[in-house]
């Protein structure tokens, strides 16, 4: 999986930032991603087999009406709109330095662990600079203390500086 994604775009991996959306309440973390790759303009770079997800297989989900004129001048196989799109897929900017593990099926039931470990190895094998994961939680969970401060929570590993986030 990570050699065929490696060698799908002509990138330096470890000067890119890997953005992983995160299964969670409301999809916030699969929309917010969405919005990210529709900012930088992400191309789909290809599909990341996995057992932990639900099996999901559509058009392009991203598919921008504006874009629609733009596909008569390609040849086939050039457009992302040609292929099916999976559960779980890599997409990546590269004048930007960004990628993007766009989830679009929920994990299968007792498979969490096993899909962290699967994203955590391959996010590792790509030796990419740093890793921001894209989640949302319940609110209604906070208690008082906490909803009288920012909604926003930063979770970052030892190596990385508040200057990097």
């Amino acid at each position: 999986m990570v050699r065929r994604a490696c060698a799908s775009v002509d990138a330096v991996w470890s000067e890119y930032t890997l953005y992983i959306a995160s299964i969670g309440v409301g999809n916030v973390g699969q929309l917010a991603v969405d919005i990210l790759m529709h900012s930088y303009d992400a191309r789909r770079v290809t599909s990341l087999p996995s057992d932990d997800v639900v099996a999901y297989v559509s058009t392009n989900p991203l598919q921008r009406e504006d874009k629609k004129e733009d596909k008569e001048d390609k040849k086939e196989g050039e457009n992302d709109d040609d292929v099916m799109h999976t559960a779980m897929e890599l997409y990546a900017s590269p004048r930007h330095r960004v990628a993007f593990v766009q989830t679009r099926s929920m994990l299968r039931a007792a498979h969490t662990a096993s899909w962290v470990r699967t994203i955590d190895a391959f996010a590792r094998a790509l030796r990419v600079r740093r890793v921001c994961v894209v989640a949302s939680g319940n609110a209604s969970f906070r208690n008082n203390d906490a909803s009288m401060h920012a909604s926003l929570r930063v979770a970052a590993s030892p190596s990385s500086s508040s200057s990097s986030i």
